[in-house]
């Protein structure tokens, strides 16, 4: 994997964008795009860490940390988006 960091991204765009369209909205399906696109670095570079090759393992956990790059970015965006402040004093 050590030469093949954009193919490696695709994954996480396309991962992202689908859970994106299926939270619903623009803004959900960039977030999903940016942490899809986050998840799948962090898995390339622990993968390319570890010396892993191409294949099914690897692929499944791009796919894999994708799909959780999106969804916390996602969950992680609604929760700030709608809480509540401190009350003053």
């Amino acid at each position: 994997m050590d030469d093949h960091f954009w193919p490696s991204m695709y994954p996480g765009i396309f991962i992202g964008l689908i859970y994106g369209l299926a939270a619903g909205g623009w803004s959900n399906t960039a977030l999903g795009c940016i942490g899809g696109l986050a998840g799948a670095i962090g898995s390339y570079f622990l993968l390319a860490r570890f010396g892993m090759q191409e294949d099914f393992v690897t692929f499944a956990s791009l796919i894999l940390a994708s799909f959780l790059g999106a969804y916390i970015l996602i969950a992680t965006v609604r929760a700030v988006a709608v809480a509540k402040p401190l009350p003053k004093k």
